[in-house]
């Protein structure tokens, strides 16, 4: 199933030092390209790393809607490109991450359970770095 991008995607809003906390335990995990990680943000869902790339190009059918945590912008984001502003590196640095709202939620997670069958998914549920998988 394929989404067209929409502007009113929840907002993952951290501060730089929960956005540190979060990226290191985030990338403490064992790092599995077929596990789908939903962090329940109590009120919509977030998805971190190669799997927020994997549901902006397959879901989204843009990056525009990734966002980077915990480090500057990448310098190929369209805000990193914008006149007046310097990116603080040229490499890809923080974690790449979506937001989803519970429907959009509900939709990735049908799509790659029944449709697609070669996901697994985990569904976590915390808050700062005391996170636990609860499905």
């Amino acid at each position: 199933m394929v989404l067209e991008a929409k502007t009113d995607a929840p907002q993952l809003e951290l501060d730089q030092s929960s956005q540190a906390g979060f990226c290191k335990w985030f990338l403490s995990l064992p790092q599995d390209p077929q596990v789908v990680r939903f962090i329940d943000r109590k009120g919509f869902y977030s998805v971190h790393g190669d799997s927020a790339l994997f549901i902006a190009r397959d879901f989204y059918r843009t990056l525009a809607v990734v966002k980077y945590l915990g480090g500057p912008l990448p310098a190929t984001t369209p805000a990193a490109k914008t006149p007046g502003t310097t990116p603080k590196s040229s490499t890809k640095t923080g974690l790449p991450s979506v937001t989803l709202n519970r429907t959009l939620f509900e939709t990735v997670l049908r799509a790659l359970l029944l449709e697609g069958g070669q996901h697994s998914v985990e569904l976590w549920e915390g808050s700062g770095s005391n996170w636990t998988v609860t499905k």
